[in-house]
């Protein structure tokens, strides 16, 4: 088989073409970036994404940002508290004009709320100079001795005025004119400690206005 010079002479030209060519990838950088820019696949553009025939959305519409300091910010509402209609103040009491003659002293057995038969004798006497005075208001004060708590006491005298009170109801004096209060131990109208002294300030005594 003959190779013709013309053959032979290409074949000589490529091989030193290639050996030209790689001897300046092992010396020059630059070259051998080219070289592989020339074989590696570009990088996808916007243009190969979005075809120029194709409309791209708007963008959304942005607020325009305010630095912080320069932002006004809204009071808050302050909640109005609702009317409230102050209680009207108690009626001020009279000053009592203090001890009638007229309204006996009632004594109590010790320990004891419970009206004894002299005691019912000085009510009826009581309640029939009420009725002759129409409109006084009348204060029954329940005292006790010194036996016994403070709590107990006041609640024994408060027990005392409530039996008087009753049984001046009974015979017809007005409900509106009456008040009782308890003092309990704290207001002795003798201040022994024997039975002498129990026996007077186990009692209900009487104040008018």
């Amino acid at each position: 088989m003959k190779i013709s010079r013309s053959y032979l002479a290409s074949l000589f030209a490529l091989v030193l073409s290639l050996a030209v060519f790689a001897t300046g990838c092992r010396t020059s950088p630059q070259v051998r970036d080219h070289w592989w820019q020339l074989w590696r696949p570009a990088k996808p553009t916007t243009a190969s994404i979005y075809p120029e025939d194709q409309i791209l959305p708007p963008p959304p519409d942005i607020v325009d940002a305010q630095p912080l300091g320069q932002i006004q910010m809204l009071p808050l509402e302050t909640p109005v508290p609702p009317e409230i209609t102050p209680p009207e103040p108690a009626p001020i009491r009279v000053e009592p004009r203090g001890i009638v003659s007229e309204l006996k002293t009632v004594y109590f057995d010790y320990d004891s709320a419970m009206l004894t038969s002299e005691a019912r004798a000085m009510l009826e006497n009581n309640a029939q100079w009420l009725l002759q005075h129409p409109g006084i208001q009348i204060q029954i004060e329940g005292h006790c001795d010194e036996r016994g708590t403070i709590e107990y006491n006041y609640n024994l005298g408060q027990r005392r005025a409530n039996s008087v009170k009753e049984y001046l109801l009974s015979k017809g004096i007005d409900p509106g004119t009456i008040h009782t209060i308890s003092y309990g131990e704290e207001r002795p109208v003798d201040p022994g400690h024997d039975a002498g002294a129990w026996k007077k300030n186990r009692r209900t005594q009487f104040l008018i206005y």
